[in-house]
């Protein structure tokens, strides 16, 4: 594949502008992988965030990774071109003009409908580059005008082949993850995304966004906004008493900029590099923003909940500063569903057979791999204790602050002894097993070591606090006494905030808990901000036996804890979808959520409990009636385990269809529907037959 592309990596080297596809087939599925020397890292995501233990994580292109927008505009690149590349491999030709057998195949070929589903800000140049490259040269009727010199030489013919092939028919909807990281970036790296300048006002921040979106929709036909067909129809957002949707106060409005913006749609045709670093300067009290420009190229907008999708429309903290181009367009909201073959309790190969269960055989398959989760990771074997888990990213936006100051509340509960807290990422002496058990599982902990190897070692990053008795039980058994207290010491502001001491055995209550309160355990796994990280390895050592914070990423792990916990804690700020809570439900696990996003969407008085929306404000006063709020709600929890409605909520939580199924069905009515509004623009496009 030839195509202009990048004209410098972070050291201002000529970068490669040739990008090989590899196709295989798998699943009836076509997958398309890229290879281009930008991706020769074993870094290509950017993903020594975190600490280099290989945790997935939003990251934002500009001065940290310096290189992260260019690995992604040469992904969009070889997107953009993959399903035009493979009709033509289909249709037997590696060439361009041909004919016979191979002009009657691309021929039936060029009616099947292509439509781009974009994910997030790293796919917001794909829908650029079809908007601005592509359609335009549609419009204008002649082919795509290269983006730079070089360019011309050996792409003139894909470039043309792309415009004949997806000017006018091709579809493309843009789906949002996460509304909060957008892909912002300096004006001047404008030059660097092999762009033509008339894209520049659909990034820059400085541009009214209003004006950008009438000149597609007059000029290139992109839809207006979205109404889905077929069940899947625009969610609308939730009005605020004496709120206006901006984009709507004004039928009469006309675009201040539309001149500008006809010198920058015709400055398109320039080839040299000069020409956007020209344009990129018009931007100068503005930056890039590439999901802004996503929301506003793409045909139609949805994201992974219908909860999300009303949020994320209203002015406030959810919208991201986007609201009122998302309340423009219309959002529809598809809540994603679980891989249930991966995540299934009945045949998961990450737990211990003995360990594995159905609805029907839960709770003794449960009991069982909560015996063997408490005793590998060093908590008290107890059966009549509620254990709640936590898995995600450590980070605000997942609450966790919240979540560590309320901790020290719950478990002060409980007076227990100082102890090592034991996780254990390798073989050890088999545990006292309940009666029940008949003895250990095959395979079940003193393989730990093996499993820890197939499926992500737990012990190459992960830390559980050293206990009171000396910090003697830390990571690969070195004593780290200063990091111990040092993890302790942050975890005072977040006892504090309870009325909490961060001693084992507090009986320095600022407000006692109730007599009746139920004891609770915690297992938590993440990695994500340093301080949170140090923090989870406080809890462990303030609370050995009740609490085993675990800073490392472990996908066997996780399910061993799905499979384990009593309940699952998903306490999120804002929630797009809420993926944890659907596995919890999945194995048993009874959700604890916060009443946002896709969470409140699936998480109802029949499957679990809701705590409040977090206030967002961001005072300590707000911080503290977070910490109140989570505390009640998981104390009732706590209250209710054991209970005939807990065993209820637990059957119900097993029964839900948490599979990709209805999401399928929904998303295929939703692109058959763009698909066909886009067919109806492009036939509404064509001359007129005059008789």
């Amino acid at each position: 594949m030839e195509e202009g592309s990048d004209t410098g990596g972070s050291g201002g080297e000529v970068l490669a502008r040739h990008a090989d596809l590899w196709v295989c087939q798998q699943a009836g599925v076509q997958r398309v992988f890229v290879d281009h020397p930008l991706f020769a890292s074993s870094d290509i995501y950017g993903g020594t965030a975190g600490g280099g233990k290989g945790v997935y994580t939003y990251l934002e292109a500009g001065a940290e990774h310096p290189d992260l927008e260019l690995r992604y505009s040469v992904l969009c690149q070889a997107a953009l071109a993959a399903p035009v590349l493979l009709e033509r491999a289909a249709g037997g030709g590696g060439g361009g003009g041909g004919g016979g057998e191979h002009s009657q195949a691309t021929a039936v070929q060029t009616h099947l409908p292509i439509v781009y589903v974009a994910n997030d800000w790293p796919t917001a140049l794909l829908l650029l580059r079809l908007q601005y490259s592509v359609r335009a040269a549609a419009a204008a009727g002649g082919a795509a005008a290269p983006v730079d010199a070089a360019a011309a030489h050996g792409a003139a013919e894909l470039q043309q082949l792309l415009v004949q092939r997806l000017g006018s028919s091709a579809a493309a909807a843009y789906c949002i993850h996460n509304l909060a990281y957008q892909g912002l970036l300096a004006a001047e790296s404008f030059p660097r995304l092999s762009l033509p300048p008339a894209a520049l006002p659909a990034l820059c921040t400085s541009a009214e966004w209003r004006d950008v979106l009438q000149q597609l929709e007059v000029q290139q036909g992109q839809l207006g906004r979205w109404q889905a067909g077929g069940g899947s129809d625009a969610v609308q957002p939730r009005q605020q008493p004496g709120s206006q949707q901006r984009g709507q106060e004004d039928a009469s409005y006309e675009p201040a900029h539309a001149q500008q913006q006809q010198q920058a749609q015709q400055s398109g045709s320039e080839s040299d590099a000069g020409a956007a670093a020209e344009a990129a300067g018009t931007c100068a009290s503005g930056q890039l923003n590439q999901m802004r420009s996503a929301l506003l190229a793409a045909d139609c907008l949805v994201t992974v909940s219908r909860g999300y999708a009303a949020e994320v429309q209203q002015p406030g903290p959810n919208g991201c500063g986007l609201h009122d181009i998302l309340a423009a367009r219309g959002v529809s909201g598809i809540m994603n569903g679980i891989d249930c073959v991966e995540w299934d309790p009945a045949t998961d190969p990450h737990l211990p057979p003995l360990g594995r269960y159905t609805a029907a055989t839960a709770a003794q398959g449960k009991a069982l791999m909560k015996a063997w989760l408490q005793e590998r990771v060093g908590l008290d074997v107890r059966p009549d204790v509620p254990l709640i888990g936590f898995v995600g990213r450590l980070t605000q936006q997942k609450g966790v602050d919240v979540l560590l100051g309320a901790a020290p509340a719950l478990l002060a509960a409980a007076s227990v002894p100082p102890a090592p807290s034991r996780w254990r990422p390798v073989a050890s002496d088999p545990p006292a097993w309940p009666a029940a058990a008949g003895g250990m599982a095959p395979g079940a902990p003193a393989d730990v070591a093996q499993a820890g190897e197939q499926h992500g070692d737990p012990g190459t990053g992960g830390d559980v606090g050293a206990a009171a008795t000396g910090g003697r039980r830390t990571h690969r058994g070195s004593a780290r006494p200063a990091a111990a207290a040092a993890a302790a010491a942050l975890c005072q502001p977040l006892c504090a905030a309870a009325g909490v001491s961060n001693a084992p055995r507090s009986s320095t209550l600022a407000v006692p808990p109730p007599p009746e309160e139920s004891e609770v355990q915690l297992v938590l796994l993440g990695t994500g901000e340093p301080w949170m990280e140090a923090a989870l390895l406080g809890l462990s050592q303030s609370f050995p036996r009740q609490a085993a914070g675990i800073t490392t990423f472990s996908e066997e792990l996780a399910h061993w804890i799905m499979a384990a916990a009593d309940y699952v804690l998903v306490p999120s700020r804002f929630e797009p979808c809420g993926l944890v809570a659907q596995a919890g439900a999945r194995y048993g696990a009874v959700p604890i959520v916060c009443a946002v996003g896709g969470l409140k969407d699936l998480v109802t008085p029949e499957v679990g409990y809701t705590v409040p929306a977090f206030n967002l404000d961001g005072t300590a006063a707000d911080h503290r009636q977070n910490v109140q709020q989570l505390l009640r709600v998981v104390r009732k929890a706590a209250s209710e385990y054991g209970t005939a409605r807990y065993r209820a909520l637990q059957q119900r939580c097993m029964e839900l269809d948490v599979s990709w199924e209805r999401p399928a069905a929904e998303w295929e009515a939703l692109l058959a529907g763009v698909v066909a509004q886009r067919a109806r623009h492009a036939q509404q496009q064509q001359p007129q037959e005059v008789h």
